[in-house]
């Protein structure tokens, strides 16, 4: 091929030599065109335990010469480590020739990894691969314990922190806190340090041990914020701007739990107090809490409390301070500020007594009351017999009886319950209504009756014809007439004229009743037959005068008259006439 390349060269040679030329430069470096690691193909390094080995730094181990410009070199692992760990790989880099380095390959050494480790790896640029075989020496870390001792003190004051020896100590912040060789740590200002302990072995690797220390001041704390009342039963809450402090309470008026929260228990005050402690002392604050009570005593009086139209009456309440209302319902009335109650209307109205705050108001319904209106009538049997009882009524509910006379009857005062004594007689019964304003009443007058007496004696004729009539009479009216013998006579109920009806005797009674029982008295009365007329007279119709004449009459047992004796007389028995004048 090279044979070729020359007389191609001597053919051409002339105006396009320059061109030829740069084409065999072109085609000679793509024939030749290699890859090789600095190194070669065995190159150590050295690390500590846990450490990560940049490959590209001190020594490195992972650059190449690349001999043509533009080609692209790619890194990659061959055969991986064996207690180690590598990153960054594949990875590649155009290259502009000469030395190529690629970025981000590293090597990491295990912890407890000390002795030999190694791993291959390859570049490739398309044309030419080269490996290199890379030995790492870890190296072991030095044997560290833990940090000990106390890690907190007062501002001035010292502990001593410990280690394994052969180490050195540093802090962080010596404003805060120092510490020597010997471990020794002085706290300088309020605040908080790292400490490290380092050592260091003969491979150059380190170990470090660190612990974070503070540094106290006797503390202070700002003032407890939030309510300052509350109620028996009822809770608040109090914060503090400093954290970490304890919350508590001076007596037993309230509590007070860690969060803050006080809750009320006996009416009063109660400081509540925020500590905050630390070694080096404790600062404390505190708030006065007060507490007041939830209850008022009842209104007095209790009940049933009336007041008059008009009239007033007085409140009262055993809890002092408060204040008084009223509330009007179905009636009107007004308070005065000492309690002092007003009837207005008839109704009622609501009293309330309150003191504010925490306590419920208590309150007392107040009946605004009149003179009652007069009861309704008496209704019942208003006579009774002695001896008896009756009850008497009234719509009108809540009164009294009351009898005037008690000797005729008395009256339950509840049940209106009327009893009749011995003695017959009249008494009013009253039936009262009343309230504190004032009473009215109804009346109506009650009759206790006892059985009538005997009537007085009979009076009048006790003899009479057939077919005649005459009047009894008795002393006590009201009385009613009858006859034992209707058949011998009758008799009016109401008037006592007796008609006399056939010969004979009959009892003639007369009677007086009342409701109580009756009384009667009588006499016989005794009917006579009516004689008949007698036939005519016989015998001379004249007489001389100074003569005599005899009468006759078939009709014995009658009795002889005269109608003018001045002209004749006649004898009653013998019916003998004697001429007196003339006449006749």
């Amino acid at each position: 091929m090279k044979k070729m390349i020359t007389l191609r060269l001597k053919h051409l040679f002339g105006p396009g030599t320059i061109l030829l030329f740069f084409l065999l430069s072109l085609v000679s470096q793509k024939v030749s065109a290699t890859v090789t690691f600095p190194g070669g193909s065995r190159q150590t390094f050295s690390i500590c335990e846990g450490l990560t080995f940049n490959l590209t730094s001190g020594p490195d181990v992972v650059s190449v010469n690349e001999s043509v410009a533009g080609s692209t070199d790619v890194w990659s692992i061959v055969t991986g480590p064996v207690t180690g760990s590598l990153s960054g790989f594949s990875t590649s880099v155009s290259s502009v020739g000469g030395l190529t380095t690629p970025g981000g390959l590293s090597y990491t050494a295990a912890l407890a990894s000390a002795g030999l480790d190694s791993f291959t790896i390859q570049v490739t640029n398309g044309t030419f691969t080269t490996t290199t075989t890379i030995v790492v020496t870890v190296n072991p870390l030095p044997a560290i314990g833990p940090i000990t001792g106390i890690t907190h003190q007062c501002v001035g004051a010292s502990t001593t922190l410990s280690s394994t020896a052969g180490g050195t100590w540093s802090t962080t912040n010596p404003a805060v806190a120092t510490i020597n060789t010997s471990g020794v740590i002085t706290g300088i200002s309020p605040g908080t340090v790292t400490v490290f302990y380092i050592i260091t072995n003969s491979f150059s690797c380190t170990n470090v041990q660190s612990t974070t220390d503070t540094v106290l001041s006797v503390p202070t704390v700002s003032a407890p914020s939030g309510a300052s009342s509350v109620c028996v039963g009822a809770s608040i809450t109090l914060t503090d701007a400093t954290a970490g402090g304890t919350w508590s309470a001076r007596n037993g008026n309230a509590t007070v739990n860690s969060s803050g929260v006080v809750t009320g228990v006996s009416a009063g005050t109660d400081a509540i107090i925020y500590s905050v402690t630390n070694s080096c002392g404790t600062a404390s604050d505190s708030i006065t809490v007060t507490i007041s009570g939830t209850s008022i005593a009842p209104i007095a009086p209790s009940g049933t409390v009336n007041v008059c139209v008009g009239g007033t009456t007085a409140m009262s309440d055993a809890t002092a301070g408060g204040t008084w209302a009223i509330s009007n319902g179905t009636g009107t009335a007004t308070i005065s500020s000492s309690g002092v109650v007003t009837g207005g209307s008839v109704g009622t109205v609501t009293v309330f007594y309150s003191t504010g705050g925490c306590a419920t108001p208590v309150s007392q319904v107040v009946n605004v009351i009149t003179v009652p209106s007069t009861p309704s009538a008496i209704t019942g049997t208003t006579t009774i017999c002695t001896g008896n009882c009756t009850t008497l009524s009234s719509a009108t509910s809540g009164g009294t009886w009351a009898s005037s006379n008690t000797a005729v009857a008395t009256v339950t005062a509840a049940g209106g319950v009327v009893c009749a004594g011995g003695t017959a007689g009249t008494t009013t019964i009253t039936y009262t209504v009343s309230n504190s304003c004032g009473s009215s009443f109804i009346t109506t007058t009650f009759t206790v009756n006892g059985a009538p007496g005997t009537p007085s004696a009979i009076t009048g004729s006790t003899t009479i014809c057939t077919g005649s009539t005459t009047t009894l009479f008795d002393g006590t009216a009201g009385g009613t007439w009858s006859t034992s013998a209707s058949g011998i006579c009758s008799v009016n109920s109401a008037s006592g004229v007796i008609t006399g009806v056939s010969a004979g005797s009959a009892t003639i009674t007369y009677t007086v009743a009342n409701g109580c029982g009756s009384a009667f008295a009588t006499t016989n009365i005794t009917v006579i037959t009516t004689p008949t007329t007698p036939p005519a007279i016989s015998g001379p119709s004249f007489v001389c005068i100074g003569s005599t004449i005899t009468l006759s009459d078939a009709t014995a047992g009658g009795t002889w008259t005269s109608t003018v004796t001045a002209a004749a007389t006649v004898g009653a028995a013998s019916g003998i006439v004697t001429g007196v004048a003339a006449g006749t």
